[in-house]
């Protein structure tokens, strides 16, 4: 009796495993059937009321909202919602065209109800759609969103009072970045400086006050706010940063004034370069040509003989993007500095920059002072450690009239190979001019020993 037991017992468990599997297998493509369906049903509601509102958001014709009353998050509801919005991104109509038909069929009153009442996911896809209508009217109630118990809210309540603008939102702003800034937790601190920052010079009133705050943290994040916005009127509040004792408002500080770009800035932040603080003096290095052109060049140059790479790789960068200005402070450098191994950075500066090469090009420019900056700026390198590029371009530059210069800067260089060069000229070189100067050096250096 027991084996025949045993064997009922597989058998209904078999039926009941293949069952459930059945069941299982029936319930889940019904379900797939059901989204299927909703999302088709919705589809063809936005087909049609991307028909029925084309002349409407294009302001050809006064819309009859009777025949868009629909029910609350209904299909059509949703799909008359998806049109409107994608009317924004695609640039189909003004946003306050498609702000107003929204505010005109509900949305903005439903999606302010959802704000204030709704679960946190409702609170935070409502705060996210006010932005992106950008409707004042939902201003004070994104407001309150800002104490809102879940961090997620708060963060898109922030981030659309950025997108509307209005000024009823800038205090409460830089409230929350004074206690965000002691307290990230609070607020993404990002997303608060982001909004701020669009209100543009109307924030002043609020950020130069709390450039004297008692936390470096908050004195710090309104100096990159104010420069960021960019306005000229702020340098005189941000010059005494450049003194605070905290590196990092130094560092911002600095930052901001080399994004504002006024030239009375640059004696106070070229004194910076001597700095206790490696990444303040790293900041400098890439801001101070931003403020001060080519007079940024021998500060620059002192900061080639920094004690950090990250320093003198940043110094490198600037003077390298500061282009042609800075060859007449680069050779002023090579001819003055008495340092052999801040001679040898400035060389290490022109061999990792095209600013050598373009020399080359400079010897046959149709200017005078041109020509003379350039063969000056040769001779210089050559005799302080930038000789195998000049020997190697007298040798393959593309151009006769350029290495028949060359030959003329290379007599002035002091090399021991200097005359084995110019002899391979005389002998190699495909053009008859080339090899006569090349052999009339030769002669006239031996006729000087």
């Amino acid at each position: 009796m027991f084996p025949m037991d045993l064997d009922k017992i597989i058998i209904i468990s078999i039926i009941s495993v293949t069952a459930l599997i059945a069941c299982l297998f029936i319930a889940v493509n019904i379900r797939r059937l059901v989204k299927y369906l909703s999302y088709r049903k919705l589809d063809i509601a936005r087909e049609n009321y991307e028909v029925m509102f084309r002349q409407f958001l294009q302001q050809q014709a006064c819309i009859d909202y009777n025949s868009f009353n629909v029910k609350k998050n209904s299909t059509e509801w949703k799909a008359i919602e998806d049109v409107l919005f994608h009317a924004i991104t695609d640039k189909r109509a003004t946003e306050e065209v498609v702000t107003q038909i929204f505010d005109r069929l509900g949305y903005v009153e439903t999606y302010i109800e959802d704000l204030v009442k709704g679960k946190k996911h409702r609170r935070a896809l409502a705060a996210d759609k006010l932005g992106r209508l950008k409707a004042p009217q939902a201003t004070e109630y994104l407001i309150g969103a800002l104490n809102d118990h879940e961090r997620d809210v708060r963060t898109v309540a922030a981030r659309s009072l950025g997108k509307i603008r209005d000024l009823r939102a800038v205090e409460p702003l830089i409230d929350k970045l004074v206690l965000s800034a002691q307290d990230p937790q609070l607020l993404p601190l990002r997303v608060v400086k982001t909004s701020i920052t669009n209100f543009y010079e109307n924030a002043f009133p609020f950020l130069i006050p709390i450039l004297k705050h008692s936390s470096w943290r908050v004195r710090g994040q309104a100096a990159d706010i104010i420069g960021e916005i960019s306005d000229s009127s702020t340098v005189r509040h941000l010059l005494p940063m450049l003194g605070d004792t905290e590196p990092d408002v130094r560092i911002k500080a600095v930052k901001a004034l080399g994004k504002i770009k006024r030239s009375d800035a640059f004696q106070p932040m070229a004194r910076m370069i001597d700095d206790p603080s490696w990444i303040v003096r790293l900041q400098v290095a890439k801001t101070l040509g931003n403020v001060g052109g080519s007079q940024a060049v021998p500060h620059l140059v002192e900061l080639l003989s920094d004690l950090y790479w990250q320093v003198r790789e940043a110094a490198v960068k600037t003077i390298s993007s500061l282009g042609s200005i800075a060859n007449p402070e680069l050779l002023k450098a090579l001819l003055l500095l008495k340092d052999r191994y801040a001679r040898e950075q400035v060389i290490e500066v022109l061999l990792t920059t095209e600013i050598l090469n373009n020399q080359f090009d400079m010897l046959c420019s149709a200017d005078l002072k041109d020509r003379e900056t350039a063969s000056l700026l040769l001779v210089a390198a050559g005799n302080c450690g930038a000789w195998d590029i000049i020997a190697k371009a007298v040798r393959e530059h593309k151009n006769p009239r350029v290495r028949r210069m060359l030959v003329h800067v290379i007599k002035l260089i002091v090399n021991d190979d200097a005359e084995n060069i110019l002899r391979m000229v005389s002998e190699n070189d495909s053009d008859r001019d080339v090899r006569e100067a090349a052999c009339s050096a030769i002669e006239n250096a031996s006729l000087c020993l």
